[in-house]
């Protein structure tokens, strides 16, 4: 089989149809799957923003309980003040309502 490809049925093998989406795999447990709270930054060069609003999409589409947020300014780690205490505030009451305070 020098030079061919082998082939599977097995969609879980079969990475070139699904361009490897970091999504693709959701509607396995999304049953089961918790609350999602997402919290992103909108300049973020390690992982864009696109990232985030096709997870969103994604827990949309399954029905999954989610929050989102999106800091503007902030680049992969949050820094300014004001967003800080946001973030804090909203992780305290995500554990709170979701995990049980």
């Amino acid at each position: 089989m020098s030079g061919s490809k082998a082939w599977t049925s097995d969609p879980y093998v079969d990475t070139q149809g699904r361009k490897g989406s970091p999504v693709w795999h959701m509607k396995q447990g999304a049953e089961a799957a918790p609350p999602c709270l997402i919290i992103h930054c909108e300049k973020d060069d390690r992982v864009p923003l696109s990232q985030a609003w096709a997870f969103q999409r994604a827990l949309k589409h399954y029905g999954i309980e989610h929050e989102m947020v999106t800091y503007p300014r902030e680049g992969h780690m949050v820094v300014e003040r004001a967003h800080m205490v946001d973030m804090l505030v909203r992780v305290r009451r995500f554990c709170d309502e979701c995990i049980g305070g």
